[in-house]
């Protein structure tokens, strides 16, 4: 029975290295990652994305175009047969829904974690390990788990590219295994964009939800 407790032994010596190696690996990631958006002032790209819900099995893919901006700007513009501008000024989310002539709005302080680090990668990026413990998913892959408990949310898996630390796809996962993907593609990077790209002007006719108050 000896030999069996020195096989264990070996085993667990063996977890535990890896599970070190791991949280280097974590560690190394992130320090890569923050200096990636501290250096980046805008980010443009093209991006595709995939929900899957686990009742259904079938995927529900939408895409467009996004634009980030230091100070909490974006602007993402949904193409398709039910198309939406979600945009930030940096201090309030505006939501179109064009098929709806809706517009949702709302101060950008009052997102959860989870919710602005999915909208807002180029700022939530930086200050991840904040609001999440952070490990990670193999290869260049950060797995986040909110350090507080937000409805709605499991996890947050982050790919990084495989030439420079900013993101090629970011997955959300809810506690039931509902799972949605944005994957970024044709980065561009610190190339000037225009003030008017993260402001938004409701339309004619269009129903204002949110901020307080209800207007057409």
């Amino acid at each position: 029975m000896v030999w069996v407790r020195v096989v264990l032994a070996a085993l667990a010596a063996v977890a535990v290295a890896a599970t070190a190696a791991a949280a280097d690996e974590a560690r190394d990631l992130v320090e890569e990652l923050r200096a990636a958006v501290a250096a980046t002032r805008t980010l443009e790209a093209r991006f595709v994305q995939t929900a899957r819900m686990v009742t259904t099995g079938f995927d529900q893919v939408a895409g467009g175009r996004v634009w980030f901006a230091k100070g909490g700007r974006m602007r993402w513009e949904y193409e398709g047969d039910d198309p939406q501008v979600i945009v930030s000024d940096g201090q309030t989310l505006w939501i179109y829904q064009v098929r709806d002539r809706t517009v949702i709005r709302q101060p950008l302080t009052d997102l959860n974690p989870a919710a602005r680090l999915a909208l807002d990668l180029l700022n939530g990026l930086g200050r991840l390990d904040q609001e999440f413990q952070v490990s990670s998913c193999g290869g260049r892959c950060l797995e986040l788990r909110p350090k507080t408990p937000q409805p709605g949310l499991d996890r947050v898996q982050i790919r990084l590219l495989p030439d420079r630390a900013l993101p090629a796809a970011v997955t959300t996962y809810d506690p039931v295994g509902n799972r949605t993907t944005v994957e970024l593609s044709g980065l561009r990077v610190n190339e000037d964009i225009p003030a008017d790209r993260f402001t938004f002007q409701v339309p004619e006719g269009v129903q204002v939800v949110g901020g307080g108050e209800t207007a057409r």
